[in-house]
């Protein structure tokens, strides 16, 4: 065990940074500092903090005599927040311990729980509060006091609990590194499957996953479609938007290592807020997310014989640490007499429409399908690189419909267009009479994707991104959908294999020529790819360096930006140059005053942006004609950037 060094300086370096960010929080001074919020209570000067007894499951029972208060539940990405009583507390042993009220919900693990504070602002404006915290300092569950909490009550357990002057300084252990999982090579896929199949209660799920050997999120990603599928960060605001359009009940779940906390009912008003989501509920819950920081989800199927016990979305911050849970909860809390069900799921199937309902906002149209009784034979596909993926693997004969983005191969032109990717109308695709909708997860618009999902079409989104990786996870998610696994192995290996080829071939090369890609619109003025695009990610496996990056997105290019970029050659797609007039017409432009000595090299469109099957060829094609003096490795014929 290694323990965090004293930090004589921090009561100074705390002032320091208060001073230039004032309205800072107090987890994120903790952050920003490097240590648990436990270690700034005693030097904090602006209230009067009181160390108590580690007594916790005595001081957790009398917390009902406090009235109404507000229970607070975070991690780095998740903030819980829910004003309640606290009703029904029990522990076991002493070590794991349960609240039960209709609305605060806590699932207690107290062996985690070391230190304990009360706190009480000197600024008469702000409410006290009863902390605890972790071995490492970080805070596991907060108690705050609300205008109608029995103050009187409060004192009095304040005073009953207090830690002797005598008490040893509290002496902070570094956090433990997150255990590394196995490689999936290891972890027996088909008794992971099996055993789900199997399950009778989802609460059976962890002691399979222990059992296997695999982390929570690992299970997830071996399971297959069937069973999980992946979501990206952006559906967790898309559930709750449609949770509270279609006011239906649903359990969140947010926990760190000594506390989950849960949210069951409705969810009313959602406020996105820069890279926050906040639920807002001023009369029982606060949720706020940050979006930003959660790096996927995972839509997991319950039991075969419990679908009415919860169908469970979960979102991860990391590969084995899930921040939050979102479940479907078709089923009452609380018996007729009102008291809480310690097994609170109910046996009965919920109505159709609360089912199609409860399937939409579990994310259904969000990546989370039933399973496949048979593949998908007649497909809707919206997306370019998804449509070129799906032709790859031998199923285009399955393809009824595209998006008009879709326009490779050339046989894909001559189905019916179901409209733009995030344009789609619901009644002209379900006229095709699917069986499937597949789609990235910029498709839209979601109140389409729900009316789809709510009238029975299964549809499922992949990842969206620009990386290798999302590339290798999409073609292994059709791949297993379409039940062209065997396919979707070759066209993994063969992708892995050239970017390999691709990557070498770069790492010998002298150069890393600064370029801009610039993108016109209908002849319209021309705009330049900042970060997070579709183009930097193809100009970083080109092994070249986008000229100009203080941005995200595409905004207007000026002279003045393109003069100090530094930019050798500018790139840009056929479409855009034909639109401009071609490349004399396009110099012309008052934008390009500067541009007397960058070449200008242009693609396809779908060739160098789509990140499909052919990526690797088209990093290798824009590396060498930025190259132009230097050999590039030529990369194999591959049947998917051959076919028509």
């Amino acid at each position: 065990m290694s323990v965090q060094p004293i930090q004589t300086d921090l009561a100074a370096r705390r002032e320091k940074l208060l001073a230039a960010e004032p309205k800072l929080r107090a987890y994120d001074v903790a952050q920003k500092l490097g240590v648990g919020e436990a270690a700034l209570l005693p030097i904090d000067d602006s209230a009067v903090v009181t160390r108590l007894k580690p007594e916790f499951a005595a001081m957790l029972a009398r917390f009902k005599e406090l009235g109404r208060v507000m229970a607070l539940t975070r991690n780095e990405s998740v903030v819980h927040e829910r004003k309640g009583v606290y009703q029904n507390f029990s522990a076991e042993g002493g070590h794991v311990g349960l609240v039960l009220g209709p609305d605060i919900d806590l699932r207690l693990f107290l062996g985690q729980w070391k230190l304990g504070y009360a706190v009480a602002p000197k600024d008469a404006q702000r409410r006290p509060s009863l902390q605890f915290f972790d071995a490492s300092g970080d805070a596991v569950h907060k108690v705050h006091a609300l205008e109608d909490t029995d103050m009187a009550v409060w004192n009095r357990l304040v005073a009953d609990f207090a830690a002797s002057a005598e008490i040893e300084a509290p002496v902070f252990t570094a956090r433990a590194a997150k255990k590394a999982e196995k490689p999936d090579a290891e972890i027996d896929a088909k008794a992971l499957r099996d055993g789900w199949k199997s399950l009778k209660d989802t609460h059976e799920f962890f002691g399979l996953v222990r059992k296997v050997g695999a982390s929570r999120l690992q299970a997830m990603r071996l399971a297959g479609t069937e069973l999980a599928q992946p979501l990206a960060a952006s559906d967790l605001r898309a559930t709750l938007e449609l949770a509270s359009a279609g006011g239906t009940s649903i359990m969140v779940f947010v926990g760190n290592p000594g506390c989950i906390q849960i949210h069951t009912g409705p969810v009313s008003k959602i406020v996105p807020m820069g890279t926050w989501i906040n639920v807002m509920d001023p009369t029982l819950t606060c949720i706020c997310a940050r979006i930003a920081s959660v790096r996927c989800g995972w839509c997991a199927s319950p039991p075969k014989t419990a679908w009415s016990r919860r169908s469970k979305c979960s979102t991860s911050r990391a590969r084995t640490s899930p921040c939050c849970s979102v479940r479907a909860n078709p089923a009452s809390r609380n018996c007729p007499n009102g008291v809480p069900w310690r097994n609170r799921w109910s046996a009965a199937r919920p109505p159709d429409a609360m089912r199609n309902l409860l399937l939409a906002a579990a994310l259904a149209l969000a990546g989370a399908v039933p399973a496949f009784a048979e593949p998908p034979q007649r497909i809707v596909v919206a997306g370019n690189g998804l449509t070129e993926i799906v032709y790859a693997l031998g199923a285009g004969d399955r393809v009824a419909a595209v998006d008009t983005t879709s326009l490779y191969p050339k046989r894909a032109q001559s189905l019916p267009k179901v409209g733009y990717l995030r344009a789609l109308a619901a009644e002209g695709i379900l006229s095709l009479k699917p069986d499937l909708l597949l789609v990235t997860d910029d498709a839209g618009p979601p109140a389409v994707l729900a009316q789809l999902a709510g009238a029975g079409l299964r549809v499922v989104k992949a990842r969206e991104g620009h990386s290798v990786e999302i590339l290798a996870e999409r073609v292994r998610m059709v791949g297993s959908i379409l039940e062209r696994g065997d396919a979707a192995g070759d066209l993994e290996r063969g992708l892995a294999a050239d970017f390999a080829t691709l990557a070498r071939s770069l790492a010998a090369s002298p150069t890393h020529p600064r370029i801009v890609f610039v993108l016109s619109a209908g002849g319209g003025a021309p705009l330049a790819a900042g970060a997070e695009t579709s183009a930097e990610a193809m100009f970083k496996l080109a092994g070249a360096v986008n000229a100009i990056d203080g941005y995200k997105g595409y905004k207007p290019l000026s002279a003045e930006a393109l003069a100090g970029s530094g930019a050798t050659v500018i790139v840009t797609v056929t479409h855009s140059l034909q639109a401009l007039g071609g490349e004399a017409a396009m110099r012309s432009l008052p934008q390009f005053v500067g541009a007397k000595n960058m070449r200008i090299v242009a693609f396809d469109a779908d060739y160098l942006l789509g990140f499909g099957p052919r990526t690797a060829h088209a990093a290798r094609d824009l590396a060498a004609a930025l190259r132009p003096n230097e050999t590039i490795a030529t990369l194999p014929e591959r049947p998917w950037v051959a076919a028509q």
